[in-house]
Parts: C-alpha cells; structure tokens; sequence
C-alpha cells in the first residue's frame, strides 16, 4: 500500500500595503478586548455568585493571568521567526509554512506581526518575486521609524534591488536618498554601493558610476567574491559604454577572476532593463 501523502505545507498569498494595516488592528483590537474582558466577565460572575471574598482582587489576578497568556502567544510566535536564516536557505517552502502559520495566529503584539512581515519581505526577496518584495517592504517601511528601526535599513535596501529589478527608476531614487540619511553598517554600505551604481547605470550616468574610481574598487573588494565580481561587472559596462576601453578591459578581467562565464553572463543579462534617460525621472 501506498503511504499517505503528507498534506501540502501552507503558503502566503498575495498581500497588498493595507493587509499590515488590518493585521495590526485586528490584534489591537483583540488584546485589548480579551485583556479587558476576562478579568471584568469574571469578576462580575465571581460578585453576582458570591464565589469569592474578593472579587476586585481576584479579577486583577485573572488580567495578569490574561495578560501572560496573550505574551507566551507572542513569544511563541517570536521564537519561530526569530531565527530564519538558515531555513531560507535550507528548506524555503518550509520557511514560507512557519511565516503562514504565525501570520494566522492572533492577537499578536506587534513587534511580532512586524518581524514576520519583515521575515516575509526577506523571503520574498530571496525567491526574486520582485513585486511583492516591494508590496510587504513598502507595507512595513509605512510604519513608524521608531517600529522598525531594526529592519528599516535591511528592508529599504531589499526594496531597492526590487525596484531595480522592476525598472522602476524612480522608487529606486527615492530609496536611496532615505538610505544616504541613514548611518549604515560597513556591510550595508557596500550593498547601497552596488545598487547605487545599478541605478546610474540604468539612469544613463555612467560617467558618474566611474567617479573615484580606485575608491569604489577597494571598497568592492570587502565584498564577498559573487558581490565582488559583480560591481566590477557594473564597472565595466560604465567604462565601456563610455569608451574607456583600457579601464573596461582591466575591470573584464578582474570580474572573470571572481565569476565563471555562466554568472558573469547573468549579471551582464540583468542588466538589460531598458535604461531610462534623466528627463523621464521628472
């Protein structure tokens, strides 16, 4: 006989910027109904059936009881996305069934529900579903700074790439002004450098991708070896499309050092995003 398949692991489906916002006050709205309701419920029924000699205290010991139940929800849930980032790589659809099963869960406190939308937004990414990796970061980003503080930089600088990906000049701009207000880690820096240039390039501005040039080189040289050969890529195709064939074939040839051909023609093809011209950007 056969053994029973297992049943499918659950999924997250599309999601749109007023979903957070729904999530969010649905757990509001429940915290505050079950933390307030309990206690009073009982104290009424403990007074009206004369079952305690003191029901005033007994309803205050039901509400920390209330309140500590609502907090093992959230630290559970806290638990389970909390640590993600070898399952992302190990097993993604498993990932995606723990976020869907804590995003179901309710009431959160709303740390949480951030962290999992931000966990989502990372595994969004990762998968390069492009559109809503842009929908879940635009969606948290919407929140207060002092909310998402902690994630703010990851998930702008994911939003960047995503609207690159996209074509989307403009957004793209507009992330990387928020990211230059910003006090980046080294390790952030160096990502905001390559997706900066990515944006000059399909802008048109190579002359200025090419600005400080040895600057840009040493510092893409504290990048891991994909990353690396990467930026020269990108350096190389703004030498070349200004005719800077010594400078062009030297950044070839340093790329081809870090990259085989089947990754170095994969940078060079996403890149073929139409280039916008300045004047479209107004």
């Amino acid at each position: 006989m056969n053994a029973p398949s297992s049943p499918p692991l659950r999924r997250v489906g599309q999601v749109t910027p007023d979903d957070l916002q729904r999530q969010l006050k649905i757990d509001q709205a429940m915290r505050l109904s079950i933390l307030l309701g309990v206690p009073i419920t009982c104290t009424i029924l403990m007074a009206l059936f004369d079952l305690s000699h003191d029901p005033l205290g007994f309803g205050i010991m039901i509400m920390a009881g209330t309140w500590m139940v609502l907090n093992f929800i959230s630290a559970r849930a806290w638990q389970q996305v909390s640590n993600m980032a070898e399952l992302f790589a190990i097993d993604p659809e498993l990932a995606e069934a723990r976020i869907a099963t804590v995003l179901k869960a309710k009431p959160l406190a709303r740390q949480v529900r951030l962290l999992t939308w931000h966990r989502l937004a990372t595994l969004r990414h990762q998968q390069q579903n492009h559109h809503q990796t842009i929908a879940v970061c635009h969606s948290v980003l919407s929140e207060s700074p002092r909310n998402v503080e902690a994630v703010s930089q990851h998930l702008l600088l994911m939003l960047t790439e995503a609207q690159l990906a996209c074509g989307d000049a403009s957004g793209a701009w507009m992330s990387l002004t928020e990211l230059s207000r910003r006090s980046l880690s080294l390790t952030h820096t160096l990502q905001k450098l390559t997706l900066q240039t990515r944006y000059l390039l399909m802008v048109g501005y190579d002359e200025i991708a090419l600005a400080d040039l040895h600057n840009k080189v040493q510092l893409a040289e504290l990048m891991p070896p994909l990353q690396c050969g990467a930026m020269h890529v990108l350096l190389y195709v703004a030498a070349s499309r200004r005719g800077q064939t010594t400078q062009a074939d030297w950044l070839d040839e340093r790329a081809r050092l870090l990259l085989n051909e089947e990754q170095h023609q994969q940078i060079l093809e996403s890149l073929s995003i139409q280039t916008v011209t300045p004047g479209e950007l107004m």
